[in-house]
């Protein structure tokens, strides 16, 4: 079991190995939006993680509409670190909290996520897929909407706590339709 934690953590550290471990494919249904999300078939897990990231999801779209930057916060590590187009990184919950307050002082924000992929490594979690988003001006009403595909790393912390440690986000290409 030494070995398997060694590889999965260079794994994780950006090396990527040959490391194969066995584990059947199985699919789980995203709680965004009842779409199968596949669990990569090297992933090492119990039934309680993907429960538990499934709940991540969710209370993450929770605290996205109810627009609760307190209860965004703490669903991320404290050195979460977030990459999107055209912006600096995001490092710390301070920073997330500063950059999601002009969208929830401005619009009603809601979030969907349909996961593509989800691998589980022990303590470590990552997830693809693609988050619809939709914003209604809170004093115009007007409604926008976008749609861009996300990678994001996930940690369990000393307490079973699953959080966002690391995502990034992107705008497909135009020849992709909403």
């Amino acid at each position: 079991m030494k070995a398997v934690d060694q590889c999965l953590s260079w794994r994780f550290r950006g090396v990527l190995l040959g490391c194969v471990i066995t584990c059947q494919l199985l699919m789980v249904t995203s709680a965004q939006t009842d779409q199968p999300c596949r669990i990569h078939p090297d992933s090492v897990f119990q039934p309680k993680d993907v429960q538990a990231i499934d709940q991540l999801l969710m209370d993450w779209k929770a605290v996205v509409q109810n627009g609760d930057l307190e209860g965004l916060a703490q669903l991320v590590t404290e050195d979460a670190e977030f990459w999107s187009h055209e912006a600096e990184p995001l490092r710390g919950r301070d920073a997330l909290k500063q950059a999601f307050e002009p969208y929830v002082n401005t619009y009603r924000w809601q979030q969907d996520y349909q996961c593509s992929e989800l691998i589980i490594a022990g303590d470590w979690a990552v997830i693809r897929g693609t988050e619809h988003n939709q914003f209604q001006h809170l004093t115009t009403g007007q409604q926008t909407s976008s749609r861009q595909r996300a990678f994001s790393v996930m940690q369990r912390d000393q307490t079973g706590q699953w959080r966002f440690a690391r995502g990034m986000s992107h705008r497909p290409p135009a020849s992709e339709s909403e």
